[in-house]
């Protein structure tokens, strides 16, 4: 019996890396960008070893080197154009925690309350300036 040689190449390397990558970021997107989620899918199908072995014996098709760059870039940019870019709260404030304030009552007991303060993006761009 005979064993075949495997040889490991960056290639092949490259290709798992990307390829497990791509596979995690695709589905993890696909509840909350369903676009972007199936197209790091297909990206994973293209690079992953396993996947191309298959292609290759069931319909007889093989990519180049070549070909899975430019097929990588042009569908991480077809992703990239789909996805929302809106991250920035619609908000303008910022809530913070401060210490909790310790008030001593008339008959000696000691109360605690935690303040909120609500800080807006203006008064700390003016802070900013007046210091």
């Amino acid at each position: 019996m005979e064993t075949k040689e495997t040889k490991i190449t960056l290639g092949l390397t490259i290709g798992w890396i990307l390829g497990v990558l791509a596979a995690i970021a695709g589905i993890g997107m696909l509840f909350t960008e369903p676009v972007p989620g199936i197209l790091f899918i297909l990206l994973a199908l293209v690079v992953l070893p396993p996947a191309n072995r298959i292609v290759k014996e069931k319909f007889n098709i093989s990519l180049s080197g070549g070909m899975k760059v430019v097929l990588v870039i042009i569908i991480i940019g077809v992703a990239g154009a789909n996805m929302d870019t809106e991250t920035v709260p619609e908000s303008n404030s910022i809530v913070t925690d401060t210490a909790p304030e310790v008030l001593e009552s008339e008959d000696g007991l000691v109360n605690t309350t935690n303040k909120t303060e609500v800080v807006t993006r203006e008064s700390v761009d003016t802070l900013k300036t007046e210091s």
